[in-house]
């Protein structure tokens, strides 16, 4: 079999040679190490920080008082709308006047009686002294005249008690509200017959402002808070109403409203471990704070001098527990297993294996492990909430325990001496 002399092992032969070996020379491929990725870096916030006990609690009104009626009689008159808000003194009720209007003529006719009857009686037994010294008089007869002198005083004070009964009980048809506050709906109507045990509940009024928070507390919390307050001078019993409370409500995420401790249960319930507390707090208008409503109540015991805070986001945990990953000199990437206290606004603090001037990874911890490259960001960190005051009595907390909040006071507290180094 003869080859075409153009063709050689299915290859042209008039195709130059150095075409056929250039894929030879093509570069070989090789890996190239990507750039190291950027994090986002900040140093610790170094304050003190407020611990603090939060629980939930419900609020009560200061003041409740079931409207009734103290006399039989129709209901003439309903003098406020269901709701309205009402001052102490003004009229809610209106019972029909005209029998306790007759009553109270009656028993001022009957003291005018009594009067006159006292003034005749009065009268006849002095006659009767002079006339008993001359011995026109018997002695017995001046006796009878000066016991019923005596009898128609005793006659006048039982009238002008009974006037007195009489117009009690006109009062009472003028009925009014004893305290300020806020008015519930009627639960009688006008026309109706109101008095007896079944129709003496006319309406109720709430007082708003002030008013209760209670909410309960363990054992525990018991008695740091009882440390935590103030004592009175020369006295061994403890002032509790230094301790101020905060309060916050559904929808709000810090606690703007402040009160303070107004009462203490006699003892702790032995059923469920609790103590009960009552917090007392301003509620002028809009009156935000209505009675029986969920809250949660925010109380200070003490102080963390020189804590640490670092964002929430900056933490990971695995089987060995909670860890944070820094940053070193040399861009390396390091783990620090640490021990986290409790929230302190949008910080978290770290009680132990943290330093003040280490660079912790606050952004892109998933996307690094430690001994990689990075290449960081450095951003400061923002302040946390503002401090929560406390009694000048109250002693540094060495460290809370596990059903303590904190609280950190602004970026104005002493900062980390490291605080201002560079990357």
């Amino acid at each position: 079999m003869r080859l075409s002399p153009t063709l050689m092992f299915g290859w042209p032969l008039w195709l130059p040679v150095w075409l056929v070996i250039v894929p030879g020379c093509a570069p070989k491929n090789e890996y190239v190490e990507p750039p190291p990725p950027t994090v986002t870096v900040s140093q610790p916030i170094r304050q003190d920080v407020t611990t603090y006990i939060e629980e939930v609690g419900v609020t009560e009104a200061v003041e409740t008082v079931e409207i009734r009626a103290r006399v039989e009689g129709y209901l003439e008159e309903i003098h406020f709308q269901d709701g309205q808000t009402v001052q102490a003194g003004d009229l809610l009720f209106v019972i029909d006047k005209r029998p306790y209007e007759a009553e109270r003529n009656k028993a001022a006719a009957a003291v005018t009686v009594a009067e006159a009857e006292m003034g005749d009686a009065e009268a006849k037994y002095r006659r009767a002294i002079p006339l008993a010294k001359s011995g026109a008089v018997s002695n017995e007869e001046l006796t009878e005249k000066a016991a019923a002198y005596e009898v128609t005083k005793a006659s006048i004070e039982a009238k002008k008690a009974s006037l007195q009964q009489a117009e009690l009980e006109l009062s009472y048809c003028d009925i009014q509200s004893p305290i300020a506050g806020r008015v519930g709906d009627r639960l009688i109507d006008k026309g109706n017959f109101v008095g007896r045990s079944m129709t003496s509940h006319l309406t109720t009024v709430i007082s708003y402002d002030p008013i209760y928070a209670r909410f309960n507390i363990s054992e525990r919390e018991l008695l740091r808070l009882m440390k935590s307050g103030s004592r009175r001078e020369n006295d061994d019993d403890l002032d509790m109403k230094q301790i101020k409370f905060y309060l916050s409500l559904e929808d709000e995420e810090d606690f703007p409203h402040e009160g303070h401790f107004d009462y203490a249960d006699l003892g702790v319930e032995s059923a469920t471990g609790t103590f009960s507390l009552r917090g007392v707090f301003p509620n002028p208008p809009p009156r935000l704070i209505t009675p029986g409503m969920t809250v949660k109540i925010r109380v200070p015991t003490g102080v963390i001098p020189g804590a640490l805070l670092i964002p929430e986001a900056a933490f990971a945990s695995d089987q060995r527990g909670r860890y944070v990953l820094v940053v070193n000199a040399q861009d390396k990437v390091e783990r620090r297993d640490v021990t986290l206290g409790l929230k302190a606004g949008h910080l978290q603090v770290v009680l132990k294996g943290l330093e003040s001037n280490e660079w912790v990874i606050t952004e892109g911890v998933q996307f690094v492990r430690p001994g990689s490259l990075v290449k960081r960001e450095p951003q400061e960190l923002e302040a946390p909430i503002p401090e929560i005051k406390l009694p000048s009595t109250v002693p540094p907390a060495a460290e809370p325990d596990a059903g303590t909040e904190l609280s950190a006071p602004p970026a104005s507290a002493a900062a980390s001496p490291d605080a201002g180094a560079k990357p």
